[in-house]
């Protein structure tokens, strides 16, 4: 989190991705990913984080100029820029992006799975043929995420979902679209999970396991949701509220209100 210029983060750091260097200047984009953590400041994109699993950290590369989006991954990140999309890291799956994208933006990395907007047109890449297998049909592409093994884009208002139903036999599974969805206008994914904003509401499908509907029964729109995994946070009128999983603090969001 990022208020008057002040990096905060809480939840786990095995990996050291709480360490927040101390010579940050004027901090304004930030992203968390698998162990680690990455900002944009007055300096360039600054990462840290990956203690401990084997992995160096790789630093951001040097050719980065007017950076807009940045998000972390597993082992890697990746930003956009004036010259296009760029990423960096240890893990094969995202660093292989694709090149020669005309407007790149809406950018999301989970975990080793990577979507991209071009223009309108969605492009996934990364580790798990599910989720960056796009239906041959999905077009006007709005706003996109990536789970574990699905994937679910939104267009013209209407939410898409591919990949993997992990199990779910008879519906509610993670890419099982409710019949009665309002016009969605941003969406999240979790692992086993799919959450959506409309005008009137949050909804959430999938795994009920580690908390993650519980941002439709907080009974707020959020302006802004992210969810990585099996927790995540939202804003709603300058206020955070993070819910999910909680085994490493990465949703006690109570000292976190502002």
């Amino acid at each position: 989190m990022i208020k008057d210029e002040e990096v905060s983060c809480w939840g786990d750091n095995r990996f050291g991705q709480l360490n927040i260097p101390s010579n940050l200047q004027s901090p304004r984009l930030i992203s968390t990913g698998s162990g680690q953590s990455c900002v944009l400041d007055d300096t360039g994109v600054v990462c840290w984080g990956m203690e401990n699993l084997g992995i160096s950290m790789t630093a951001p590369p040097e050719s980065l100029q007017n950076v807009t989006e940045l998000k972390a991954g597993f082992g890697a990140a990746c930003a956009i820029d004036e010259n296009g999309l760029l990423c960096w890291g240890e893990t094969q799956y995202v660093t292989n992006f694709p090149v020669n994208l005309d407007n790149p933006h809406g950018l999301v990395v989970k975990g080793s799975n990577a979507c991209v907007i071009d223009g309108k047109k969605p492009v996934c890449w990364g580790s798990n043929t599910k989720a960056i297998t796009l239906p041959n049909d999905l077009l006007e592409v709005e706003n996109i995420d990536v789970g574990l093994a699905h994937g679910c884009a939104i267009t013209s208002g209407l939410v898409r979902c591919w990949g993997d139903n992990w199990g779910y036999k008879n519906g509610n599974g993670p890419i099982d679209v409710p019949n009665d969805l309002g016009p969605a206008r941003h969406i999240a994914l979790g692992a086993i999970n799919s959450c959506v904003i409309t005008d009137t509401e949050t909804r959430c499908w999938g795994s009920t396991e580690f908390g993650l509907d519980d941002i439709q029964e907080i009974g707020i729109i959020p302006r802004t949701l992210d969810i990585e995994r099996f927790h995540g946070c939202a804003i709603e009128n300058y206020k955070l509220t993070c819910f999910g999983s909680n085994g490493e603090g990465e949703s006690d969001f109570t000292k976190k209100i502002f």
